[in-house]
């Protein structure tokens, strides 16, 4: 599989009947791309006849504009006969790069890989790679009527087959970052071995360590389930909560420590329009993560490196509960809260560089 193959390229080389099918959102992404390339090289040509200042400028600016572009290109591969996607950005920087960040994202309303654009800005040395896991962003559906799943087991075994899909660890240190709630697939990942050349694993606003190691018991997690999946219950809380209004509410009242920018809220918004994209989400606040202890999983990955990260504006009793042994490595940073890969980007970069 190659790495920088974009959508456009995907829509007009595949073999699939359904691909030009997918989304229709994610091939305009790719053809803004690849009319950014177009664009760039035309006024290269240009450049090169006529030698002129001002245009050279011109060409600067459509070459930053097309590396922008790039991070929305979603690439497509198949696990378990189900198409899921991923985003690929290639180090920017004239030197090799000089690791491999793979970055989960955290499952809420709308969120999806492209919660990590802002931190693919600040790691200019890095090739960062962030799956959409099943159910969310442009991957394929989670319908549970129709075909169960395992929390977080199959989310994990989507990404490991990614990474070897592209031979993501065989050359360059691997780093795993995992935002909030989603940590015990960082975790999972860790432990169970079959992603090599792991450096480190960073969680950012991770549950408490007893939330992970104090599991809750099937019937409770059942009930919480039945209740947000309760016919007709379900269809009001999706109508509410899957809107932009909403999403406002609950991301100013949880994740940011001021406001929530124009830029999250679109993205989300946008994300959130198809609807059953809330089924992961159902699954997620139930509980479905925490049904089991994750403290073996804990030791195991503190002997490869573990780093928690906490925002300053948390409570002082979650940045407490998050003490994960000895050989977890704690770090708080100014004004964050629950969303510190897109607030704190530039930070959190200054860590996974380990600067």
């Amino acid at each position: 599989m190659t790495l920088n193959k974009p959508v456009w390229a995907n829509n007009h080389d595949s073999d699939s009947e359904d691909e030009n099918d997918y989304d229709g959102y994610n091939a305009n992404r790719g053809y803004w791309a690849y009319s950014c390339e177009l664009m760039r090289r035309w006024f290269c040509r240009f450049c090169q006849r006529k030698k002129r200042a001002n245009v050279s400028q011109m060409v600067l600016v459509i070459l930053a504009f097309a590396s922008i572009a790039q991070s929305y290109e979603v690439q497509f591969h198949t696990h378990a006969g189900r198409k899921m996607a991923y985003r690929y950005v290639a180090a920017t920087t004239p030197t090799p790069a000089v690791a491999n960040i793979l970055c989960i994202h955290p499952v809420g309303i709308g969120i999806s890989s492209w919660f990590f654009d802002k931190l693919n800005a600040d790691l200019p040395s890095c090739n960062v790679l962030s799956p959409d896991l099943r159910g969310c962003g442009d991957s394929e559906a989670f319908v549970p009527e129709e075909d169960g799943m395992f929390f977080p087991l199959d989310w994990t075994r989507q990404v490991e087959e990614l990474c070897k899909e592209l031979s993501w660890g065989e050359s360059l240190p691997v780093v795993i970052l995992a935002q909030g709630g989603i940590a015990p697939v960082a975790l999972q990942l860790g432990h169970r071995g079959k992603l090599e050349n792991i450096q480190r694993i960073i969680l950012t606003s991770p549950p408490t360590y007893e939330t992970l190691t104090k599991p809750i018991s099937a019937d409770e997690y059942g009930l919480n389930y039945n209740i947000l999946t309760f016919p007709g219950l379900k269809q009001i809380f999706t109508r509410i909560l899957m809107n932009r209004g909403a999403i406002k509410f609950f991301s100013n009242l949880f994740l940011f420590s001021q406001s929530a920018d124009e830029d999250f809220l679109s993205k989300a918004s946008r994300d959130a329009e198809q609807l059953w994209r809330i089924n992961p989400v159902f699954a997620f606040n139930a509980g479905a993560l925490i049904t089991r202890s994750w403290e073996e999983e804990i030791e195991s990955c503190g002997k490869l490196g573990l780093v928690i990260i906490s925002g300053e504006k948390e409570t002082e009793e979650r940045r407490l509960g998050r003490d994960f042994g000895s050989n977890c490595t704690n770090v708080i940073l100014e004004d964050g809260l629950n969303v510190i890969p897109w607030e704190q980007s530039r930070a959190l970069a200054s860590i996974i560089m380990n600067e």
